[in-house]
């Protein structure tokens, strides 16, 4: 219909049928009832259920406009990986996205004949959000090994840490003894790049530190001995002093945290 006037009876019911546009700068309508199953808001279109939802539930849109009733009370769950290697992290149904907090594995500290060692950069820290449509592959990043001693030997750098989820997030290893370079992330919202390694001297020599991390301090320094195996994850090993071995880093670790409805 076409209104001659503003002023309508709002005493009578109207039923409008078909398509029926409402312009103007301001419409009001009060008691507005929708009898179909779609409707089509500024261009945007919705499908809405037969039924009533019940307590404490929201309506959810699947992205496609079809809303449904869900619930929003949730509990938060995680899951954890300390043991360096690759794991499948199974999605629970409903999940869509999660909050990863990884960190790289310790470099190792440089075995020597003589002289003094280098140390192992530490690993690398990321925290970010993901989203995930499946299974996920998830890395831990192993421990550098420490240089042997007896000769000029090299520690190995830490291994990776990372989760592929729609986007893949690395937290890298802590370099070996060579550059003792701590690990950078990629991919992530957070990020903390590991320390070099030498923040601390051997007192009565000039063997190195690790490089310590967020989860972990780097191992230190001692006078005519092995390096030292740092403390926490992702910490660099200590360089060795006199003739001796330098000290392995330390394995990282993955956090997944996710919500999952109560019922």
């Amino acid at each position: 219909p076409t209104w001659q006037t503003s002023a309508v009876d709002t005493a009578i019911n109207y039923t409008w049928t078909g398509l029926h546009v409402f312009s103007g700068a301001t419409t009001t309508v009060e008691r507005l009832a929708i009898t179909k199953a779609s409707t089509t808001i500024n261009g945007v279109f919705y499908t809405w259920p037969s039924t009533q939802g019940a307590s404490s539930t929201v309506l959810l849109n699947n992205g496609s406009g079809a809303l449904a009733w869900q619930v929003i009370d949730t509990i938060a769950s995680s899951t954890t990986y300390t043991t360096a290697g690759t794991y499948t992290w199974v999605k629970p149904a409903g999940v869509s996205r999660v909050e990863v907090e990884m960190m790289g594995g310790g470099g190792g500290g440089a075995g020597v004949s003589s002289g003094d060692g280098t140390g192992g950069g530490g690993g690398a820290y990321c925290k970010t959000v993901v989203a995930v449509t499946g299974n996920v592959t998830t890395v831990v990043g192993a421990a550098g090994a420490g240089g042997a001693g007896g000769g000029a030997n090299a520690g190995t750098a830490g291994g990776d840490s990372s989760f592929a989820g729609t986007i893949t997030v690395t937290a890298g290893g802590g370099a070996g003894s060579a550059s003792g370079a701590g690990g950078t992330c990629t991919n992530a919202d957070f990020t903390v790049t590991g320390q070099n390694a030498g923040g601390q001297v051997s007192p009565a020599s000039n063997s190195q530190s690790g490089g310590s991390s967020v989860w972990g301090w780097g191992g230190k320094p001692v006078n005519a001995a092995a390096g030292t195996v740092g403390q926490g994850r992702g910490a660099g090993g200590s360089g060795g002093q006199g003739s001796a071995a330098g000290g392995n880093g330390t394995v990282g670790g993955v956090i997944i945290r996710y919500r999952l409805n109560s019922q």
